[in-house]
């Protein structure tokens, strides 16, 4: 596992090459895109990871660290 790369919640809606992403929570993605790193997505799979050069698709039986949401709240 690359420590630098992280699940983050966001996947492509169809398993195609180029395909409109949203979030596993229902809301609509407005990432666009430049948010990809160089020739991504170039996978016919539906997760999406997070790396420093961009984001990538990948499998989705892969394992990489995760960022989830938590709502706002009092510390």
């Amino acid at each position: 596992m690359d420590t630098n790369d992280y699940w983050l919640g966001l996947y492509k809606r169809t398993a195609t090459k180029k395909a409109a992403t949203a979030w596993y929570d229902g809301n609509p993605s407005t990432y666009q895109d430049k948010a990809w790193a160089k020739d991504e997505p170039n996978e016919k799979v539906k997760c999406v990871r997070y790396t420093k050069d961009g984001f990538r698709d990948r499998s989705c039986n892969l394992k990489f660290y995760y960022t989830c949401k938590k709502a706002a709240g009092m510390c």
